[in-house]
């Protein structure tokens, strides 16, 4: 075998792995989405990447108390760093919103946990929150994330400032809490795929 065969067959041999690699990402991103199968259900999420992997994720589920759980983030990278982290992220989000009814508090625990482990450089930025429809109100917490929108039932945006940088980047960090009143209106969050996006 010649000098450029071998060359050839180490350039496929990585493109199959990087392949492998992307297929895995992929994978892990479709299980951490939450199947929405109720109709009518008060919460709808959309996640379309622009290509095979995107860096957002999103989660919502109710809880036995009646309350019900949402996240929507973006974690900085690509790859198995950001798929790894990503579902690292997420599960434990999942996990701890099950018990923690305090949104400041949840991504409090999040952020120490994500900080002891994380890559240099790399961070999540996410808004993580809890409806409750007794009450008519939403309460959550934002970490470096994208403003929230609330639209009034009069049609009027009102953008909600994060009030914390993402989560892996500061430990022992405070999480502020915002709480809206719906009364009829509407909260859109959305990441950078939005308001970066040309068409």
């Amino acid at each position: 075998m010649n000098k450029l065969e071998e060359s050839e067959k180490q350039k496929n041999k990585w493109k199959n792995r990087v392949s492998q690699e992307i297929k895995l990402a992929m994978n892990v991103q479709k299980r951490l989405m939450p199947k929405r199968d109720i109709e009518n259900y008060p919460i709808f999420g959309l996640n379309i990447p622009a290509r095979e992997i995107s860096g957002d994720f999103y989660d919502f589920f109710r809880r036995d108390d009646g309350l019900i759980y949402f996240n929507l983030a973006d974690v900085s990278g690509k790859g198995m760093n950001a798929a790894m982290l990503m579902a690292k992220a997420s599960s434990l989000l999942h996990h701890l919103a099950k018990s923690i009814s305090d949104p400041g508090e949840l991504l409090s625990r999040v952020n120490n946990e994500i900080c002891e482990s994380i890559s240099y450089g790399m961070f999540v930025t996410l808004v993580s929150g809890f409806l409750d429809e007794a009450n008519d109100t939403i309460s959550f917490s934002n970490a470096g994330h994208q403003p929230p929108l609330f639209c009034s039932s009069t049609g009027e945006f009102e953008q909600i400032e994060a009030g914390a940088p993402p989560i892996g980047i500061i430990p022992t960090t405070v999480f502020p809490v915002e709480t809206v009143k719906l009364d009829g209106g509407s909260v859109y969050l959305f990441t950078d795929g939005v308001t970066e996006s040309h068409d």
